[in-house]
């Protein structure tokens, strides 16, 4: 067994230390709650690489039993991204070098990772975050073919707070843009912060209050988008008079789908807030992912929604509200000049330890 101090760890480091002890021609990277799908998941992960003449691969994640449908959906939408619902894919140097062409030809996974010995020992992991798609980007820029399986997944997810969301949300933005200075980014001020995460908090509490009153029965997919939808256009008429009185109102009211923690930070950021108006942009980032994203989902895998599933729906949306103000305050702390302290705090408060 070897041995790290706390002092000493980092997920390179770790890696790295492993790699340089281990004998075998390949090595495989996990994390400690992964499972693997079959009893001949290697097998599949090394004959892909050398079928393809690949020299790394990773594979689609299949969520636990007990994962939330945040969770689910999160997994479902990358794989989504990535191309690999049902079919493997090569990955290789693109001909057009844009970030959503590197980004689809250059995520390696550390949840499950294979790579030839000789290859890892050379290029090795680096950094203390993000570390396995940087060494997908490095190997792809350099000529390598890399895997991405679906064939022989693993089974992995985790059930997470929306304040988990959040933090994690500032740190993946910032460490994105990084690693791929391609990445866009949207330009974000002061002001637009506060309006957009206002907007999306009122957006999300005054919804998820509204769902609870009027859907209480299983539905159809195409119903709840009708339902969802009628909600979210009474919402916009009241957001679209936001100020910081009724974001106020409407937040401190609470809701039974929250731990407390989104709470205390929206209390932390109305507390420096000048006042709020409405935001386009943030009304879009809340009601977009649940008429498109969430609905589709249900089209592909159910015929009906059951009413447990609605309220996993209005769980849904509170972490997606979490991700989302994540994001917007990295955006904010890579592109505004003038920045405010208190969202500075904020942002250093909530990015450690992730």
């Amino acid at each position: 067994m070897i041995q790290i101090p706390n002092e000493e760890f980092s997920h390179s480091y770790a890696r790295n230390l492993g790699a340089q002890s281990a004998t075998s021609n390949y090595i495989l990277f996990m994390t400690q709650d992964a499972v693997p799908s079959s009893s001949d998941w290697i097998y599949k992960m090394v004959s892909s690489i050398q079928e393809n003449g690949a020299i790394a691969a990773s594979c689609r994640e299949i969520p636990k039993s007990d994962c939330d449908l945040y969770g689910v959906l999160c997994g479902y939408i990358h794989n989504q991204y990535m191309g690999i619902m049902n079919s493997d894919r090569v990955m290789r140097k693109p001909a057009l070098w844009t970030a959503e062409n590197i980004r689809k030809n250059a995520q390696l996974n550390d949840v499950s990772c294979i790579v030839v010995r000789d290859v890892i020992l050379h290029y090795k992991f680096r950094g203390n975050y993000a570390e396995d798609l940087d060494l997908g980007l490095r190997l792809m820029s350099d000529g390598y073919q890399l895997m991405l399986l679906s064939s022989a997944p693993v089974i992995h997810s985790h059930t997470r707070s929306a304040m988990y969301h959040f933090r994690r949300a500032i740190v993946d933005v910032m460490a994105l843009k990084r690693i791929m200075p391609e990445q866009p980014v949207a330009p974000t001020s002061t002001s637009q912060a506060y309006n957009r995460m206002a907007t999306c908090a009122f957006m999300t509490f005054s919804s998820v209050n509204a769902m609870q009153n009027c859907i209480t029965e299983t539905v159809s997919p195409k119903k709840l988008s009708n339902i969802l939808s009628g909600i979210f256009t009474q919402a916009e008429a009241t957001a679209k008079n936001l100020d910081k009185n009724t974001i106020q109102e409407t937040v401190m009211q609470g809701i039974p789908y929250e731990d407390g923690g989104m709470l205390n930070l929206l209390e932390e950021i109305l507390q420096v807030a000048p006042d709020v108006s409405f935001d386009p942009a943030g009304f879009y980032d809340i009601t977009s992912f649940i008429l498109n994203d969430i609905i589709n989902f249900f089209e592909q895998t159910n015929t009906h929604v059951s009413h447990k599933e609605l309220l996993d729906v209005a769980d849904t949306m509170m972490k997606r509200l979490g991700s989302i103000m994540g994001r917007i305050l990295a955006e904010y702390s890579m592109t505004e000049k003038t920045r405010d302290p208190s969202l500075d705090t904020l942002i250093q408060k909530y990015s450690q330890g992730i």
